[in-house]
């Protein structure tokens, strides 16, 4: 299955890298440079062009007191 993980490069996102890579997952780790979400045009194309069958979501906002 080829998975699409958004957020890869956090603490979440390395061990479901990990793991579904270990499962031999076709996983898609993108960059913020790559696929940002903060930028819908930025999401749209990167799921367009690259078609993930699952996409998980692990991406955050971590600095709590400037929330």
């Amino acid at each position: 299955m080829k998975i699409l993980i958004i957020g890869g490069s956090g603490m979440l996102g390395q061990d479901l890298v990990r793991v579904l890579q270990e499962c031999r997952h076709a996983v898609l780790s993108p960059s913020r440079a790559e696929l940002d979400i903060t930028n819908p045009e930025s999401a749209r194309s990167y799921i367009m062009r690259e078609q993930p069958q699952c996409v998980l979501l692990s991406a955050a906002y971590t600095r709590v007191d400037d929330c």
